[in-house]
């Protein structure tokens, strides 16, 4: 009877635990969703704030419109907290790393919060290396991280104090935030990182929501890289980042102009130096009327020809119809959604660049879209010139790959067949394929077979596949693991990573893991 009623206790206490993890599934469910029917009124509030501000006459209106964007981005910021804690809370952290200058993401962060600062008699001061610094990252969520340590030190910096946002580059590369004012306790500081802690202080008590270190750290160890936390209590406090130096890529990638805080949130909608040219025509897919008409009201893309569609079914009517140069697609749409319109793209072989819009922060979906190979992902709400430079640059990429085809390789400008744009991919991957177990197969080893410089290499596979050699190969590789994997060819993890070329087994499975979202 005794071992009865312990086995009946077990089983209740088993049922307790699945309905417990469905009711955590469903708020975590819960908490994206809403947070998706928050992001789009969210972006039409931001955005006609800002036209607002720029339209009106009055120092007041122009005031209240201030006011009404600031508090907007507050509202963002909370729905940011929360579909990072839920994040957090089902361990859905997926990295998409890519080359990023490290110094040019610090200065835009800076320029962002250069005013906020300043509003507070707070000086802030930027202190980087003016040469690129490059480094491989996940550039949305290291954003992220950084700027939830310059959003701490904004509140916790008494006025006419001082926060220093700077890099040094020396056994690795550290990249640190520091304020002066009332520091942190060593009772606090033991506990600063903890989900939802929030210390005793007298400047700032009971603001945010205790989430945003934790939400850095996890985002920062993500990635490899370490955290620490150093406050003489009524001095200082600083947080710095650690990039072990094996982690910086040597290299001077160039990167993409790119939005600076100067540009938002107040500037004029039209970005300086953009000149979008008159003959070509933009296919902008939305469901939601209002974010059309939002979208078609900015200044500049009103010198593009748009046409509209209400879902993926209508867009791929109107492809058939007329010449598209490039498409804007929402990602949530009844009857034909986002990805499944870049899928069908594809298997009909268009070949225009493809603009994402989405209020989904969902990371997976966003890597099953970059994974299609598309131009740009924007997550709502965003800001008009973000828009414009997405268009401008993904428009210019594709001149450039037409002209690149037409030049090197002797394909014709136009029309261009799918041989074609998938001709100097098929060499590269087929050279990869063929040396994927051999781990001291490098770049050079690339270059050696084609017959080209490192510079050379690099510049073609930018213009063809919107990434580096490196992670071209290192790509392939995962993708053979994965075959593997699936296959159930090899029994170890070391025999898997050996399989595909990698010689740490550790290193291959968290880059397993990180694409495929599979524990090895």
């Amino acid at each position: 009877m005794e071992r009865n009623r312990v086995l009946d206790d077990k089983q209740v206490i088993e049922n307790q635990a699945i309905e417990l993890q469905s009711l955590n599934e469903f708020k975590n469910h819960f908490f994206v969703n809403i947070s998706h029917e928050i992001r789009t009124p969210l972006t039409l509030i931001l955005g006609y704030a800002r036209r607002l501000k720029d339209q009106s006459e009055g120092e007041n209106a122009r005031r209240y419109a201030h006011i009404i964007a600031e508090q907007s981005l507050n509202i963002k910021g909370l729905v940011d907290d929360i579909v990072d804690l839920s994040k957090l809370e089902a361990q859905k952290f997926v990295l998409n790393e890519v080359s990023v200058d490290i110094s040019h993401l610090l200065r835009k962060i800076y320029t962002h919060y250069q005013g906020l600062f300043a509003q507070q008699a707070i000086e802030l001061v930027l202190d980087i290396p003016e040469s690129p610094v490059i480094i491989s990252c996940d550039a949305e969520l290291m954003h992220r991280a950084i700027t939830n340590l310059v959003a701490n030190a904004l509140k916790f910096t008494p006025p006419e104090g001082i926060t220093c946002l700077r890099m040094k580059i020396a056994d690795n590369l550290t990249v640190e935030v520091y304020n002066t004012g009332v520091g942190i306790s060593s009772h606090d500081l033991s506990r600063i990182f903890e989900r939802f802690y929030q210390a005793e202080n007298t400047i700032a008590n009971s603001q945010g929501s205790g989430i945003g270190l934790a939400i850095a750290k996890e985002i920062v160890q993500a990635h490899g890289y370490r955290i620490r936390a150093e406050s003489v209590p009524h001095q200082y406090a600083s947080f710095t980042i650690t990039i072990p130096n094996h982690q910086v890529i040597p290299e001077e990638i160039p990167q993409p102009a790119s939005l600076t805080s100067s540009q938002s949130p107040a500037a004029h909608s039209t970005v300086p130096g953009l000149q979008p040219k008159l003959t070509k025509r933009i296919l902008l897919v939305e469901d939601n009327l209002a974010m059309r008409k939002y979208i078609l009201g900015i200044d500049a893309l009103k010198s593009y020809e748009v046409l509209e569609a209400d879902h993926g079914k209508v867009a791929l009517q109107l492809l058939e119809k007329h010449p598209i140069d490039l498409i804007i697609t929402d990602y949530m749409m009844p009857h034909m959604d986002g990805l499944e319109l870049v899928e069908q793209l594809k298997q009909k072989e268009y070949t225009q660049p493809v603009v994402v819009i989405t209020a989904q922060t969902n990371q997976q979906k966003k890597l099953s879209m970059l994974r299609m190979s598309i131009d740009g992902y924007l997550t709502k709400p965003f800001l008009e010139e973000e828009l414009l430079l997405t268009i401008e640059k993904a428009l210019r990429y594709d001149d450039a790959r037409r002209q690149f085809l037409a030049k090197e390789l002797g394909f014709s400008e136009s029309p261009l067949t799918t041989d074609e744009l998938t001709a100097f991919n098929e060499r590269l991957q087929a050279i990869i394929d063929e040396n994927i177990d051999n781990e001291n197969f490098a770049i050079a080893d690339l270059c050696d077979q084609l017959h080209l410089t490192e510079r050379t290499l690099y510049r073609k596979v930018k213009e063809l596949c919107g990434g580096t050699p490196a992670k071209l190969i290192t790509e392939r590789r995962l993708i053979r693991a994965r075959t593997y994997y699936d296959q159930g060819t090899y029994k170890s993890t070391r025999q898997l990573a050996m399989a595909v070329g990698f010689k740490n087994s550790t290193r291959f499975a968290e880059k397993f893991r990180t694409h495929f979202g599979i524990e090895l």
